[in-house]
């Protein structure tokens, strides 16, 4: 974490049997961020305890930065195990399988749809009316699509109230609206 005028702020954390615990916040001042000078806040804390494993940060801290920490910590405790952060490495792969054509058609429909109904306010309120019909209480909301989980909290909604959405698609508001969008062309220009 950035400080101030400080450099940065180590953050740690101790877990054990499956609870994490705020432990500490070294301030490494104007300290890089070597693996030895990370390596210097860490041994400290594990030295004189039974430690099995050092998870680090995969988005805090650099690769090599990591890899020289472990490096150092192995050096002198070789049972070590060192690991990544498991839960940013698995967003970095859900965040590539998104890119996958047929998950990012999916998300793009499901981005359309929602912004498309909510867009406009008279088929929103068909929505809603359609929504009263089909019991579903979960609210639509515009995500960016800049992150999977945004767009997946989008698809979450809307196949939750794909019966209220299925409803409006077949309104005769929808069909409107969808000509006169026909009509007008893309970027307002006219249609040939």
């Amino acid at each position: 974490h950035k400080d101030g005028k400080r450099r940065h702020v180590e953050t740690i954390t101790r877990m054990k049997c499956g609870v994490s615990a705020f432990e500490d916040a070294y301030h490494m001042g104007t300290e890089r961020s070597t693996g030895e000078n990370l390596a210097k806040v860490v041994r400290p804390l594990i030295s004189h305890s039974k430690v099995i494993a050092v998870v680090a940060d995969n988005t805090g801290n650099n690769t090599g930065a990591k890899t020289g920490l472990f490096a150092a910590l192995q050096y002198s405790m070789p049972w070590l195990i060192c690991l990544g952060c498991a839960v940013h490495v698995l967003d970095l792969l859900v965040e590539d399988l998104a890119k996958l054509p047929k998950l990012a058609a999916t998300g793009a429909d499901a981005h359309f749809l929602v912004t498309f109904t909510k867009k406009h306010g008279i088929l929103f309120e068909e929505f809603l009316q359609a929504q009263a019909k089909t019991g579903c209480k979960l609210e639509l909301v515009i995500f960016p699509t800049t992150r999977f989980a945004y767009l997946y909290l989008m698809c979450q909604r809307a196949a939750a109230n794909m019966g209220a959405l299925y409803l409006v698609s077949m309104s005769p508001v929808f069909e409107t609206i969808k000509f006169q969008l026909k009509r007008r062309g893309k970027d307002g220009e006219k249609a040939v």
